[in-house]
C-alpha cells in the first residue's frame, strides 16, 4: 500500500492516462497497437490498484456509506478486470502473442497481489455485495450480547443437554469477513458466581473422514479443527486471555496478552505463551450427524478477577478454524482450505486476536 501510494500519486496516474490515450491515437502500425494494448492492460491494473488504496484512505478517515460506495465499486471493477483475463476453465487468456502477463499465474494468486512486495488483504478481500446487503460498514460497530445467569448446574461433558441450557439465546459464528460460510457454528453461554460457561455445536461435513490429533497441553491446537475463545474481562481492549481447544481431550492451548508492561521485556507487546489457566473443556464427536459439540468452563479466578455484577461489560470474541478436506488430495492445511468463522467479524485484519474487533459481553440477571 505504501509503495503504490508513494510512487503513483493521483496526479501522476492522470498524466499517465492522458499519455496512454494520446499514444493510442498516434499508433498506426499493428505491432505498435498490440504493444500499446499490452501497456494499457498493465496500466489499467495499476490504476485500479492505486484507486482502491486511495478510496480506502478516505474511507478510513471517515467511514460512511458515501465513501464506502466508490471504494466498493473500485474493488468490484478490479475483480471483474481480473476475471476477464481468464477463460471458463480458469486459464489465463493469451492476447497479442504475449503469454507471460503475470507469468500465467492462477486467478487466486493475481487477486492477492501477484509478485508485489506483500500480499493484498484488506480491503481487497471484502465481500462488498454482502456488506451492502447486510448494511454493515467495516470498522464501524461491534457485536453486543447479553450472557444470562445459568438457572441450573452444567455437567462438563460436551453433550449440551442439561436443562440449564434450555431457553438461552443461541448466537452464531459467521465467516470472518462476512462471506459465505460452509460449516455453521452455534453457541450459548451462561454465568454463575464462580465462572462463565460456553456451549458450542459445530457442523463438520468432513467429520466421517477426520481424525483429529491429540496436541497435548500448549501444543499446536490451532493447526487443525479447533474453537477459540478471547476474553478481556477489563473491557479496555488492551489485555486479554486466549483459549484454543480441539474436538479431542488433552489437546488445548492458552496464553495471555498485554500483561507484561515493562518495555524492555522480550514479552512486551506480545503474547505470554507460558501462562496456564485453570479452565476446562469437554467435547463429543458425532460422526453419524457430522457434528461435534463442546462445553467450556472458565472460572473468574483463572482470569484473576472477581465475579462481575449484572450490567458489567467485558469484551469477547469466539472463533473457529475448520480445515476443509480437499477431495482431490485428501489433505488439509493449505491456507485457502481453512474456513475461518468469528462471532464479531473482523473485516479489517481478518484475524482472530484483534481486540478492536472484539464484541461486547454484558452480564445479565
Amino acid at each position: 500500500e505504501d509503495m503504490i501510494s508513494y510512487f503513483f500519486p493521483p496526479k501522476l496516474l492522470l498524466a499517465m492516462e492522458k499519455n496512454l490515450a494520446r499514444a493510442k491515437t498516434l499508433a498506426q502500425d499493428p505491432r505498435e497497437q498490440a504493444r500499446i494494448r499490452l501497456v494499457e492492460r498493465e496500466f489499467v491494473y495499476l490504476q485500479n490498484l492505486a484507486s482502491v488504496f486511495y478510496f480506502y484512505h478516505a474511507y478510513r478517515l471517515s467511514p460512511s456509506w458515501e465513501l464506502f460506495e466508490p471504494l466498493a465499486k473500485a474493488i468490484e471493477a478490479r475483480n471483474a478486470l481480473i476475471d476477464s483475463w481468464y477463460d471458463a476453465k480458469g486459464k489465463m487468456k493469451i492476447e497479442d502473442g504475449w503469454p507471460r502477463f503475470f507469468d500465467n499465474e492462477p486467478k487466486s494468486f493475481v487477486k492477492t497481489g501477484g509478485r508485489l512486495t506483500g500480499e493484498l488483504s484488506t480491503p481487497f478481500n471484502w465481500n462488498v455485495a454482502a456488506l451492502r446487503e447486510r448494511k454493515v460498514l467495516p470498522g464501524v460497530g461491534r457485536k453486543v450480547a447479553t450472557v444470562p445467569r445459568l438457572k441450573g448446574p452444567v455437567t462438563l461433558d460436551g453433550k449440551v443437554d442439561e436443562a440449564a441450557w434450555n431457553g438461552l439465546a443461541t448466537e452464531s459464528l459467521g465467516e470472518i469477513g462476512l462471506g459465505d460460510l460452509r460449516e455453521p457454528t452455534r453457541f450459548r453461554m451462561g454465568w454463575d458466581d464462580t465462572g462463565i460457561t460456553f456451549a458450542f455445536e459445530c457442523q463438520w461435513s468432513d467429520l466421517p473422514a477426520a481424525d483429529p490429533d491429540v496436541k497435548g497441553r500448549d501444543g499446536s491446537a490451532w493447526s487443525q479443527e479447533c474453537l477459540e475463545v478471547f476474553i478481556d474481562p477489563f473491557g479496555e481492549r488492551e489485555t486479554f486471555f486466549h483459549f484454543i481447544f480441539n474436538p479431542v481431550p488433552n489437546s488445548c492451548y492458552d496464553e495471555c496478552f498485554g500483561f507484561v508492561t515493562d518495555p524492555i521485556s522480550p514479552l512486551y507487546g506480545k503474547a505470554d505463551k507460558s501462562w496456564n489457566g485453570a479452565w476446562q473443556y469437554a467435547t463429543v464427536i458425532d460422526r453419524e450427524r457430522k457434528a461435534w459439540s463442546a462445553e467450556v468452563r472458565i472460572p473468574f479466578a483463572a482470569l484473576g478477577v472477581e465475579a462481575p455484577k449484572p450490567g458489567n461489560t467485558w469484551c469477547m470474541n469466539l472463533g473457529r478454524e475448520n480445515y476443509v478436506l480437499d477431495p482431490a488430495t485428501g489433505s488439509r492445511g493449505r491456507t485457502e482450505s481453512i474456513e475461518l468463522s468469528l462471532w464479531s467479524p473482523n473485516l479489517e485484519a481478518r484475524s482472530f486476536g484483534t481486540p478492536a474487533a472484539f464484541g461486547e459481553l454484558v452480564f445479565g440477571e
